[in-house]
């Protein structure tokens, strides 16, 4: 069995030589810890003839609580409720919302979401005995829960919400990216303008070309509101000790050089 984070996934996925790699051994195959692309899946599935079994648990919470284990799964989803765990998608006013109406995801299972010392945080947490997870998801006709962003991460764009996911998932399409971060970066007009950390494939140089081209791929992909104004091409990112990539300290990065610029201009004043 071969479980890893999905940025591991698209590590392998990109090595030069990764169709030398002997994988016959192989009979499991699973993620978590962070939702994964449907390019990723798809990838691996033609490299290996594999499914990767996705599953997600939550940063608020313990355990696995939805997963891709039955047929009918599709790319880029999340997956189901596991046995014994209840799962809805619920609107600000706490309404269950409708299929493909993106709200938060709610879980009921023999656990719950605990606070240390937090009662205040604690009495928001846990309502009715459903744990608010801090995640924007939907759920589809066919029941299968798909998987938007955290919602500390979800980017406010000129009255439109924009999942860094979707975004990332589009670019990485791409042939000439290796991995993608997206975050929202304050914008006094927009609100907030989406913005793309890229690291280029092996060979492939950041550009003015390149941006226009990944800027026109991803809007012929998802709603051209989420493709992002401004893409710049780094040699890493920022990660947990899992591998995930931390968009806050991305986000924190961006705060700083706004701040930079404002003192340096007030210098010339």
């Amino acid at each position: 069995m071969f479980n890893a984070v999905p940025t591991a996934f698209n590590q392998l996925l990109n090595l030069p030589n990764v169709s030398d790699f002997d994988l016959s051994s192989l009979r499991v195959v699973m993620s978590g810890s962070a939702p994964l692309l449907a390019s990723t899946f798809l990838q691996f599935k033609e490299l290996t003839g594999l499914e990767i079994v996705n599953g997600i648990g939550s940063s608020e919470s313990i355990g696995t609580q939805l997963a891709a284990y039955l047929s009918g799964y599709e790319p880029g989803a999340t997956g189901w409720p596991v046995p014994g765990v209840q799962a809805k998608i619920i609107d600000d006013e706490g309404n269950e919302c409708p299929p493909k109406v993106t709200g938060r995801l709610a879980i009921k299972a023999c656990y719950g979401t605990m606070y240390w010392r937090d009662p205040e945080r604690q009495k928001k947490a846990v309502i009715d005995g459903w744990s608010l997870s801090g995640d924007y998801a939907y759920k589809d006709e066919d029941g299968l829960y798909w998987h938007v962003s955290r919602i500390d991460d979800i980017i406010k764009s000129r009255g439109y919400r924009v999942s860094p996911g979707e975004v990332e998932d589009a670019l990485m399409e791409h042939e000439a990216v290796f991995e993608a971060s997206v975050i929202g970066v304050p914008d006094p007009e927009q609100g907030q303008r989406v913005k793309a950390f890229i690291i280029p494939n092996a060979g492939v140089s950041g550009s003015p070309e390149l941006v226009e081209e990944l800027r026109a791929f991803v809007k012929r992909r998802v709603a051209p509101y989420m493709a992002p104004s401004e893409m710049e091409f780094v040699d890493s990112l920022p990660r947990t000790e899992t591998g995930k990539v931390r968009r806050i300290e991305l986000r924190e990065l961006e705060a700083k050089r706004a701040e930079e610029r404002q003192r340096v201009g007030q210098e010339w004043r």
